[in-house]
């Protein structure tokens, strides 16, 4: 019956997605295929029952009739009806699928030699209606673990002389097969034979994904030896052409030859198939990370963005993206704006730029350097300029805003501010302006105008946020901040009052529900100093 169920899946996959050549998933994924066509099969039946039965398209209606038939362990049935479907004129266009059908219900009935029977006989007489099910028998026996069985099936399809594209896919298989066997001399010998009695376009069909193979098991000999074969062609198709250019670079790569494949790489820019770009490019610059070549990392990056006007936008992103990657660890991180600066200094435009500067300006600021924030605010300041709309300026400026508060560089901060940074944001220029005032203040010793800006900037952000538990330990902060300012220019009295309203503030966070225990401990804290000044006072 579970046989029954995964046949039946294989119908409603066929009627979803038609009929064309299958690449048969590997051994280990079988188990795995079946229980997904399970799970096909169920959905598509919940909706299709749903569907009026003038609604339900004919081949539809039939694998939902061969569901039902299959549910009742009535296989003769199923095989019966799909047989008669093949010569329904209404289902013409559908024979393909039928057949596909027809082919999976016999091999799960266990109806194996008399399946191979019929196919060899359609392959030969009927290729466009048997095509689909080209893998059937290999997957089957692939799915039983039986490579010897699968192999011996596709041998002998190829001694059929079949069609030049039923060829090119069986070869494909024979090729794998030798290949998973470590037989390097029957590859090279069937691929040559390939070679010399198919068609350039399906010489592509064979050795592409046995390239890809011999590519993931990084076996350079074999690679090169398939790579003569295939650039020996004559007068070779544009596909196998750029095939053999895109491995010739990933050869050099795979033998330690990056700079040679990097410059490979950079004339292959010009080519109209952005996958082989961007598959070169992720190759190339995995391998050159994996070894740690920063060099080698740099030297892809900037072939690509030295020949902007070859390379398609979504890859000189990509080349934007791991240039700035390869100075972002706590190590390298000094490097940082002097890649930004000379991505500008490639004419990159700030758009493409931004997302690399904005995603590590504040791990940046966070590492305390102050010559490397001053440079990444000078950046910050830079873009800004080249940008027209308000928005993107704004943006930029908060950045550099931001660089100069952690420098504690208030003088620069109120300049922006006097320059008309935000000035249209009424809510930030009531909170913030006074903030910043009053940090410049403290920092020269005008300390009665530094408390006059702390209460603006105290009044402004209650009536912003009012009644919350991060206003209450603002609010006491600050209150604090003003107590030692009193007490600093021997204003005692003021300074013990604005020191018990510290008090009260922080004893209010302390009364909510929720204060993490590090927030507890650091409140804790400012109240026992608050309190040693109060008895100082």
């Amino acid at each position: 019956m579970i046989r029954c169920i995964i046949c039946l899946s294989c119908l409603f996959v066929i009627a979803l997605t038609g009929c064309r050549p299958e690449t048969p998933p590997p051994v280990e994924a079988a188990e795995q295929a079946e229980k997904a066509a399970v799970t096909t099969a169920v959905e598509e039946a919940g909706s299709t029952t749903n569907q009026t039965a003038a609604a339900v398209p004919p081949l539809r209606s039939l694998f939902t009739e061969a569901r039902e038939l299959l549910g009742q362990g009535n296989t003769n049935a199923v095989l019966e009806k799909l047989e008669q479907a093949l010569d329904d004129p209404e289902l013409s266009g559908d024979r393909p699928a039928i057949y596909k059908a027809v082919t999976s219900v016999m091999l799960m009935a266990g109806r194996v030699e008399e399946t191979k029977t019929r196919l060899a006989g359609s392959f030969k007489s009927e290729p466009a209606l048997a095509m689909s099910s080209l893998g059937a028998v290999r997957n089957y026996y692939l799915a039983q673990d039986d490579r010897d069985s699968a192999h011996a099936w596709v041998e002998q399809l190829l001694g059929l002389g079949l069609d030049e594209r039923m060829t090119a896919t069986l070869t494909t298989w024979q090729v794998e097969e030798y290949l998973h066997r470590e037989d390097v001399d029957r590859v090279c010998t069937i691929l040559a034979a390939a070679v010399k009695s198919l068609p350039g376009e399906h010489v592509a069909d064979v050795v592409g994904p046995v390239i890809a193979r011999v590519v993931k098991a990084e076996q350079a000999d074999l690679l090169a030896q398939i790579l003569d074969l295939v650039e020996g062609v004559p007068d070779g198709p544009p596909r196998l052409v750029e095939l053999a250019a895109v491995y010739r670079i990933e050869l050099d790569a795979m033998r330690g030859n990056l700079p040679q494949a990097i410059a490979a790489f950079a004339d292959f820019l010009e080519t109209e198939n952005l996958s082989a770009v961007r598959y070169v490019f992720t190759s190339l610059s995995g391998r050159a990370s994996k070894q740690d070549d920063r060099a080698a990392v740099d030297s892809l990056c900037l072939a690509v963005l030295d020949r902007q006007e070859a390379a398609a936008e979504s890859i000189q992103r990509s080349a934007v993206t791991t240039y700035c990657k390869a100075a972002a660890s706590p190590e390298h991180v000094a490097e940082y704006p002097t890649r930004i600066a000379k991505l500008l200094e490639l004419g990159l435009s700030p758009e493409m730029i931004r997302t690399p500067f904005v995603g590590r300006y504040g791990t940046i600021i966070q590492t305390g350097d102050a010559e490397l924030v001053r440079s990444m605010i000078g950046l910050a300041e830079q873009l800004s300029a080249l940008v027209d709309d308000e928005q993107e300026k704004d943006t930029y400026l908060a950045l550099a805003l931001d660089g100069y508060v952690s420098l504690d560089d208030y003088r620069k901060a109120v300049a922006m501010v006097d320059k008309g940074f935000r000035k249209a944001d009424s809510e930030w220029q009531a909170v913030m302006v006074p903030k910043l005032r009053a940090h410049l203040a403290m920092e020269e010793g005008r300390a009665q105008e530094a408390i006059l800006h702390f209460r603006e900037f105290m009044r402004a952000a209650a009536a912003q946020t009012p009644g919350s538990v991060a206003l209450s330990r603002m609010l006491g902060m600050n209150a604090a901040r003003i107590g030692d300012l009193w007490s600093g220019i021997g204003e005692a009295d003021k300074a013990q009052a604005a020191y018990v309203e510290a008090r009260a503030h922080y004893n209010e966070v302390l009364t909510s529900d929720g204060l993490p225990p590090e927030q507890k401990k650091l409140i804790g804290e400012q109240l026992a100093r608050i309190a040693g000044q109060l008895e100082t006072e």
